[in-house]
């Protein structure tokens, strides 16, 4: 049966790709949202002594729309938390106790199901959803309430530890116009989800999902040469013009009136690359960084308002604590911008971002904590006038070693061009959103307090 399951999953993810290949885009909907996920056990004495509860997992995917059904494939993360309080006896006293974690399940699944148009905006829909996990992670935690201290311990899940995952899925779309809309959905599973452990101690999956949807149906085409130029226009100068220098000097103040300030120069090397050095007084760092938007190239057949920037650095944090040798105050990152342009003043993007500390796969353990870690941009840049404009981006940790709480930050900010500068002001909960500075920033409780005014002069000499 799983050989069956395994061949109809492969088969489901080939015929759609094949499809979206060979018809131009037509009848495509992209997805990508959250997971809040939960697992039920098979025994209810288990389910009503642990605390299960929603673990928050990312999905995005694609879908193809058949005239009586909808086909798609994507990627899912499921899993549950879980918490207890309870009493260890050692030595023959019992000491308080708490135990936390979660489990988190990566998986790739094909979905067929079968839409039911209530109006013009309201689609209700029901079918199954079949999917096999590559890997996860389950994280426990044991916590000595009396004393403050605890241990955890964090063990990798391989592809063989699982079942492959059957289930129902039943929701509902909701479109704002032809293009964007959104879609609430609950996928129940009908399979035990590990395939080493006994009837009696395993579980199953249930998920609500939560996701914008992008309808590549309707979208106008545009030229490519309009669709570039129009998508520089408010693109936050990430690429700059060939032998342009754009020179910014900045400040952040919490509410304490703590002031840091920064400084950065940036030079187009070419039309479609960009190399800059910052100086940030927070952090004591100093980064080299480079830009380019090389690839759009490749996307001109595509014809979509679509721009992609890819952007690596690395930082020289100049009193970070030397561990294991002179090279431990270097971080690097990798960065991929993906910017869509909806309507003539209005630009969405999403970032995921590669941090590595450089102390990394060195002689630290737990292995890959904190010294590799992943992170989601989602923002939006909006032309209100010639002069001004409004932006601003969330920041979440998507993966991590040890961490069981979400970590998130925000900024929002305005800018408004004057006849030689450009003014700045943001407000966030992070003193920086740039480079590296984000690693650093997770593990700062008062950063995550503190609401931080920004100020920022900016100068284009041509």
């Amino acid at each position: 049966m799983i050989i069956k399951v395994e061949f109809f999953l492969k088969l489901v993810f080939i015929f759609i790709f094949v499809h979206i290949t060979t018809l131009a885009q037509k009848n495509i909907t992209v997805f990508s949202g959250y997971n809040f996920s939960t697992i039920k056990y098979n025994q209810d004495n288990i389910n009503e002594n642990v605390n299960f509860n929603s673990h928050r997992g990312l999905n995005i995917g694609i879908e193809y729309r058949f005239p009586k059904i909808i086909a798609g494939f994507g990627y899912f993360q499921r899993g549950s938390g879980l918490s207890r309080a309870t009493k260890l006896n050692i030595g023959g006293i019992d000491y308080n106790i708490d135990i936390s974690g979660h489990e988190v399940y990566n998986y790739l699944s094909a979905h067929l199901v079968y839409p039911y148009k209530i109006n013009q905006s309201l689609e209700l829909f029901g079918g199954i959803q079949i999917g096999k996990s590559n890997n996860g992670e389950s994280l426990a935690k044991l916590k000595f309430t009396d004393f403050n201290s605890s241990r955890s311990d964090n063990i990798e899940l391989k592809s063989e530890d699982f079942n492959i995952d059957q289930g129902i899925k039943l929701g509902m779309n909701y479109m704002l116009n032809p293009k964007f809309g959104f879609r609430a959905s609950y996928f129940s599973g009908l399979m035990n989800v590990r395939s080493n452990l006994d009837d009696s101690l395993n579980y199953k999956n249930n998920s609500f999902q939560a996701s914008l949807l992008i309808n590549f149906k309707n979208i106008t085409i545009k030229s490519p040469k309009n669709l570039l130029d129009s998508t520089k226009s408010i693109r936050s100068k990430l690429i700059i013009p060939a032998k342009s220098i754009y020179v910014q000097v900045g400040s952040k103040a919490d509410n304490s009136a703590n002031v840091k300030s920064s400084l950065s120069v940036n030079y187009g090397v070419r039309d479609n690359v960009t190399v800059g050095v910052r100086k940030n007084e927070h952090l004591e760092t100093l980064d080299i960084y480079i830009r380019t938007n090389y690839f759009n190239k490749f996307l001109r057949k595509i014809n979509y308002p679509i721009n992609i920037v890819y952007h690596s650095a690395m930082s020289n944090k100049r009193n970070k604590s030397v561990i294991i040798d002179e090279v431990d105050n270097f971080n690097f990152l990798h960065k991929t911008v993906f910017e869509y342009k909806i309507r003539a003043s209005t630009i969405l993007h999403i970032s995921p971002m590669y941090v590595h500390k450089n102390i990394a796969k060195t002689k630290l353990e737990p292995k890959g904590f904190p010294w590799d870690l992943w992170f989601l941009e989602a923002g939006f840049n909006q032309v209100r006038n010639q002069k001004f404009y409004i932006y601003g981006s969330a920041y979440r940790l998507i993966k991590d070693a040890e961490l069981a709480n979400s970590i998130s930050f925000y900024s929002l900010g305005v800018r408004y061009n004057l006849k030689l500068i450009e003014l700045d002001f943001s407000l966030s909960n992070i003193s920086n959103t740039y480079e590296t500075a984000l690693a650093d920033e997770i593990n700062s409780k008062k950063s995550k307090e503190n609401i931080r005014f920004g100020f920022q002069i900016n100068k284009t000499f041509n």
